[in-house]
């Protein structure tokens, strides 16, 4: 069975409980939800990709259970500071091949680009990472085995602080890279949620389209954002967002070794 698992958690600092913003009647993680179970609706039926909302254990994030009870998703709580080690802990406990892995920060992350994710990691031929390009910061997808992961794991103790930019843990892996388009052209778009700006943009594109999000192209969808000029709202943060981005990372990798 492969496993989405959608990594979030309501402690932030820069904008806490982000993920349950509401737009257009929803809060922020369903309508990422809720694209993934209309692309995915066949196989999960069938039982061959599961839905799980994956976050630290801690109390305040015991609100995913409200808001996703509706909906055909799990939510498993883990490590407090490790995203590698729960997403392998909740690997272990559905018993998952393949993991593709979301960002919840990530609200139009594309299921498009994860269906090809999902295909490729599915054929059996040995790779244990695959990755979409070709789409705006926060659009792509990834994937890996979980063979794969436990092998990085391996020599990461339990309390290490893995978060930001926790790729990091692969090493020498078997990749393929599916381009998706030419779309990363437009670098100062953000499809991703760290800002206030971030969260007034996406409530911007949602309001906009509505339900028409659950079928919409990545290629329209980023057509409409840029005919709109919703992109105004937050490119002025690129830079902001990059900066904060590797200096975390920095920090994470030299209090690891």
């Amino acid at each position: 069975m492969t496993g989405i698992l959608f990594t979030a958690r309501l402690g932030s600092s820069r904008l806490p409980k982000k993920h349950l913003v509401e737009a257009s009647s929803k809060t922020f993680i369903e309508w990422l939800i809720l694209r993934y179970q209309r692309m995915f609706e066949r196989e999960i039926s069938k039982g061959s990709v599961k839905l799980i909302l994956v976050t630290s254990d801690e109390p305040l994030n015991k609100a995913f259970e409200k808001v996703l009870r509706p909906y055909n998703v799990d939510v498993f709580f883990g490590s407090i500071s490790n995203i590698p080690i729960r997403h392998l802990s909740c690997a272990n406990r559905y018993d998952l091949k393949n993991i593709i892995s979301i960002d919840g920060d990530d609200i139009l992350c594309s299921p498009t680009a994860s269906r090809l994710v999902y295909e490729k990691l599915n054929t059996g031929i040995g790779n244990d990472i695959v990755s979409s390009i070709g789409l705006p910061l926060g659009m792509n997808s990834s994937g890996y085995t979980t063979s794969y992961l436990r092998k990085c794991m391996q020599e990461i103790t339990t309390d290490e602080k893995i978060e930001t930019g926790w790729g990091r843990i692969f090493i020498n892996p078997q990749k393929c890279e599916i381009k998706t388009g030419d779309h990363d052209i437009y670098d100062k778009l953000r499809f991703t949620l760290d800002y206030p700006e971030d969260a007034k943009f996406f409530q911007t594109v949602i309001n906009f389209l509505g339900d028409k999000l659950y079928d919409i192209s990545d290629e329209n969808l980023i057509k409409i954002v840029k005919e709109q000029e919703f992109d105004k709202i937050n490119s002025h943060l690129f830079e902001i967002y990059w900066n904060n981005y590797n200096s975390l990372k920095e920090q994470e990798s030299q209090n690891g070794k």
